[in-house]
């Protein structure tokens, strides 16, 4: 299957309610009411007062090049104990296939749900990876979308190919600045949705949020400033009872605004006008 393929089969799941039925992951936070994590044997933080502080919190992460802050403003334990698998398999009209989707595990004991813990945390781990491939390694993923690989039998060498499809300079990751946080519906109209569109989507987000046994979900934009070059971060925020985490950076908000899903929710902000 073609990274093309896979990229669309991937948006149709997250937008009919379906995607991200796994599990969620954390470290430590950089934000004062994250608190960290780890403790009682947890993994996820204390969760943060605001959308807007799991989001900065994130992105603090990111520009400290700091994997565990990252996963410090994930939801983990609380995605998996709140997740409604009954609702997931209404909405879906199935429980699909699962050697192919990130779906949970249904609730047979401890065992399921730290295996339900532990791969989503290695979800969120690929949404990190799909951001570090978009700033550094951009130039293969330009050359290998829509093709399964970069064929050896195509270069005179391994060296060849090595230095005609990868970066070696980690640069970019040491030059993120976050310029400002704006709601998401701001963003989208200046995409170009209607109104119905935008009500649509909060309505979808509604219905999301039933499914992960939460109290909220929305999105949130955050303009930041990658080695000179502007990039919108569009994560989907989740709120249980008054704490809020990350959800995805490939969620319900990127796909409104039509970012590829192997981008971890990363899109240059000048695509968008």
């Amino acid at each position: 299957m073609s990274a093309r393929v896979l990229a669309l089969l991937l948006a149709v799941f997250v937008l009919a309610g379906c995607g991200g039925g796994g599990t969620g992951a954390a470290g430590s936070s950089t934000q004062e009411n994250g608190a960290a994590a780890g403790a009682a044997g947890r993994m996820e933080g204390e969760g943060f007062a605001t959308a807007e502080e799991a989001a900065k919190a994130y992105v603090d992460g990111l520009i400290a090049n700091d994997i565990d802050a990252m996963l410090a403003a994930c939801a983990i334990e609380s995605y998996v104990d709140h997740f409604d698998l009954e609702k997931y398999i209404e909405r879906c009209g199935a429980y699909p296939n699962i050697h192919m989707n990130n779906v949970m595990l249904p609730d047979a004991g401890e065992t399921a749900r730290r295996i339900n813990i532990e791969y989503h945390r290695s979800e969120l781990i690929s949404e990190i990876r799909y951001q570090y491939l978009w700033l550094v390694q951009r130039k293969l993923i330009d050359k290998q979308y829509g093709q399964p690989q970069t064929n050896l039998s195509d270069y005179d060498s391994v060296a060849q190919l090595m230095e005609e499809n990868f970066n070696t300079n980690e640069d970019v990751m040491k030059d993120i600045r976050l310029v400002s946080v704006e709601e998401l519906s701001s963003l989208l109209k200046a995409a170009g949705l209607t109104d119905e569109q935008i009500r649509d989507t909060e309505g979808t987000m509604e219905r999301r949020a039933g499914v992960l046994g939460a109290d909220e979900v929305t999105g949130r934009a955050l303009l930041l400033d990658i080695a000179g070059t502007e990039y919108y971060f569009v994560p989907d925020l989740v709120r249980y009872g008054d704490r809020w985490y990350v959800s995805t950076t490939s969620g319900l908000s990127a796909s409104m605004l039509k970012i590829n899903v192997l981008a971890g929710g990363l899109i240059p902000a000048d695509e968008l006008k």
